[in-house]
């Protein structure tokens, strides 16, 4: 503990000097105090929270760069003190991180074409894999072979890497799986033989790309087939009539679909009043799955959804069509696997995507999509003529977003928040006010501004520099009178009155979460803006840092609110299906909704731990799975009962059971649970765990039905620390079983495989 003591003082001092010196300096420093500490593990049980923080790309980096400056990171079985150091340490990092990179968030992985994806759309993400049959298909050569011999109706003909690049988008070889039908290529398209410049050319096959590889992976194009229904034809397809070249393109399509055999094919084309084998729908044009029996029997599951040109070219300023794009993937892909499950909100969003095209041609004057079919690519800087247009949609989009951030606000001021439930808040940003979308729609809109600060690019145009100034001075207003109760002092500095009047917030749940979300938001947007002598100004990406920081807290707020919803839900669900059944004299059917209904509860009050002893969300949720246990067990054969064993002027709960209902001395196991077991009565770890298991033997060793010298001590998770050290003082268990936590949850995956790929791992 002397050693602990130093450490920490000399952590102050390096603290303090945080401001004179970088971040690798002072990581140096404090790397020299532990260095005596240094252990061959990376993941020890030091510190639980360098796990979060080691997640980080740029962490990894940054250690990579300078490990001899940050060679904590190998520490193992280190002190108290120690732990404090290297919490502090990663804090300077995160010092360092945060003002060079800006806010960057752990959330990012929920970002899908620069957009957080609906939060109710994660749970099938996991089953959104792809799944390919052992055969091997021609589907590649076809394709290639057609554009190498094709001549169009004008006498042209594709060039060799337009064919080339045809026969690539068409890979794998593989059959099975998946297949995305487009419509047709892009008629400006420049085709090279770097087929990865002419996709990044496309927005197009740039926005599929990136959502392909946010759905399965990092593959994107490259592991994942795209034909075109038409290939090689360039001129729009007719509604009166398919001409000669037309036909023969769709039939080469039918017959790429026959040499794929593929599980499922996600039909991102429609072409309108026109016998064709089949076509898609449309956007949010039909939810069923229909089954298409192709002309060799192979029978493909076809997966409705609309073409990515839709919102990567026509409609970039709309959130509401990305999250239908990448909803409508992710369907394609589980249904590879059986896998997913139609629920209320898809056909609301389908709807009102289906009621946003339909304004957007009112305002518009023309159709929102291609005439009678849906559009083929477009190529980057094909549509130039209609970027005033475009930012002028983006300021439209913006304002709403503002508008519906601005509702947040005059909300939670409101006498109406202070009475709602976590669920009812839920329920009034997500199906009253739409309030995600909103912020998604001004996140889009400044994400777009950022585009003049790319490296190599061009001179913005006017509409862009016209944009970006609209949501500058925009931002300051809302600011400056939007907010309740942030107010304004000389000199054009605030005081966060709008922080303070919720830092001793009782809130819980979903509350607490948007408070903590808009208070970060206020505080990351008062940031971005400073003072000159003449005029405001600001960091853009300070600015659009601040923006995306809420989308993205925002939606994983409500992800908390609505994963806890579900899972209470199930249980409450379970327990009157267990009612039902008792009333019925149906006892095993009662026992077995009972156990589930526990294990939901169980489930749902598990992830609650960042204040359970103020969560009354957590409180409830975990008194049901306790109460719908007893009521599962005391259905069951055994003897159970509940317990109280006296400890230090209190009691500990617990329960005994025994296989039958006869009294007889018996071999017995106590269970030592591990970390998530303190919720009321404070009774927290402590290093003297004997003291802890002392009274509970002595509880065991004193009922009738319990053998001796048949004792067990079964610790588990953390419990089988505990248990291990209390051993060492308490030596009345026959046996000791220690299942200790999960230090590093790679290893049982790398201890498997051979010896040389485990060096190369490392090595990477």
């Amino acid at each position: 503990m002397g050693t602990s003591k130093v450490i920490e003082g000399d952590i102050s001092s390096v603290f303090k000097s945080l401001c004179a010196v970088s971040c690798f300096e002072a990581a140096s420093k404090l790397a020299n105090l532990l260095n005596k500490a240094i252990v061959e593990d990376m993941f020890g049980a030091w510190c639980p929270n360098m796990r979060t923080y080691l997640d980080e790309p740029d962490f990894v980096r940054l250690w990579e760069t300078n490990h001899k400056a940050l060679n904590f990171i190998n520490l193992k079985h280190a002190m108290a003190g120690q732990c404090v150091a290297l919490d502090i340490l990663v804090q300077l990092y995160r010092f360092e991180y945060t003002s060079t990179r800006v806010m960057a968030s752990s959330n990012d992985k929920y970002l899908c074409n620069g957009v957080p994806v609906d939060h109710r759309l994660r749970r099938f993400l996991p089953s959104a894999k792809w799944k390919h049959s052992q055969g091997v298909g021609n589907h590649g050569d076809i394709i290639e072979s057609f554009g190498n011999t094709m001549v169009r109706d004008d006498k042209t003909y594709p060039s060799k890497n337009e064919a080339g690049f045809a026969a690539w988008l068409a890979k794998p070889d593989m059959q099975g799986g998946l297949v995305i039908a487009l419509l047709q290529p892009a008629k400006t398209q420049v085709y090279t033989p770097d087929f990865q410049w002419v996709t990044d050319e496309c927005p197009t096959l740039a926005y599929l790309d990136e959502s392909l590889a946010f759905v399965d992976g990092p593959g994107g194009l490259r592991t994942t087939s795209v034909f075109d229904a038409f290939p090689f034809i360039t001129q729009p397809i007719s509604s009166e009539g398919l001409s000669k070249e037309a036909t023969d393109a769709y039939n080469t399509f039918l017959t790429m679909l026959e040499a794929k055999k593929p599980d499922v094919v996600f039909a991102c084309w429609r072409v309108k009043d026109q016998d064709l084998f089949f076509s898609g729908k449309g956007l949010g044009g039909a939810s069923q799955v229909e089954r298409l029996r192709l002309s060799n029997g192979h029978v493909v599951r076809v997966v409705n959804g609309f073409h990515p040109s839709y919102t990567a070219n026509f409609c970039p300023n709309e959130s509401c069509f990305r999250r239908l794009f990448t909803m409508e993937l992710c369907k394609a892909f589980c249904e590879m696997n059986i896998a997913w499950q139609e629920e209320k909100w898809m056909d609301i969003l389908r709807w009102k995507c289906r009621e946003r095209t339909h304004q957007l041609m009112e305002e518009r004057g023309r159709d929102g999509e291609h005439p009678k079919s849906e559009g083929g690519r477009v190529l980057r800087g094909s549509r130039e003529d209609d970027s005033a247009r475009k930012h002028k949609a983006y300021i439209k989009s913006f304002d709403n977003g503002l508008q519906r951030l601005k509702q947040i606000f005059d909300h939670m001021v409101s006498p109406m928040y202070k009475y709602q439930s976590s669920w009812d808040l839920y329920s009034f940003f997500v199906f009253h006010q739409n309030t995600s979308e909103g912020i998604c729609d001004a996140l889009l809109a400044v994400s777009e501004t950022m585009k003049q600060f790319k490296r190599g690019a061009s001179t913005p145009d006017s509409s862009l520099v016209e944009l970006s100034n609209h949501i500058s001075k925009q931002t300051l207003k809302f600011i400056r009178d939007d907010i309740p109760d942030l107010l304004q002092y000389p000199k054009g500095l605030y005081k966060n009155l709008w922080s303070s009047q919720f830092a001793t917030s009782t809130s819980q749940g979903l509350k607490l979460s948007i408070e903590k979300t808009t208070i970060t938001f206020v505080e990351n947007l008062t940031n971005s803006f400073s003072e000159s002598s003449k005029s405001w100004t600001y960091t853009p990406d300070l600015l659009h840092a601040a923006f995306k920081e809420i989308a993205i807290s925002f939606e994983e707020s409500l992800a908390r609110e609505y994963d806890n919803h579900r899972q209470t839900r199930a249980g409450n669900r379970a327990v009157t299906n267990a009612k039902i059944s008792v009333e019925k004299g149906n006892l095993i059917s009662a026992q077995e909704a009972y156990f589930r209904a526990s294990n939901y509860y169980r489930t749902a009050e598990f992830f609650r731990r960042q204040d359970p002893f103020n969560d009354d969300l957590a409180q409830e949720i975990y008194q049901k799975s306790l109460d719908t246990f007893v009521l599962a067990a005391k259905l069951t054969d055994y003897y159970f009962e509940e317990v109280d064993i006296p400890y230090e002027g209190t009691t500990l709960p617990g329960y005994f059971m025994r296989p039958d209902q006869k009294p007889l001395p018996r071999a017995t196991i106590i269970l030592n649970g591990g970390f998530d077991v303190v919720r009321r009565q404070r009774l927290f770890f402590r290093p003297d765990w004997e003291s802890v298991v002392r009274p509970v033997v002595d509880y065991t060793l004193s009922r009738p039905d319990v053998a001796p010298n048949k004792l067990v001590i079964f610790g588990w998770s953390m419990g089988g620390y505990l248990a291990a050290k209390a051993a060492t003082q308490e030596h009345r268990a026959a046996a000791l079983i220690l299942d200790d936590g999960v230090l590093d949850f790679g290893h049982p995956f790398r201890s498997g495989i051979p010896v040389f790929l485990q060096y190369m791992i490392r090595s990477h």
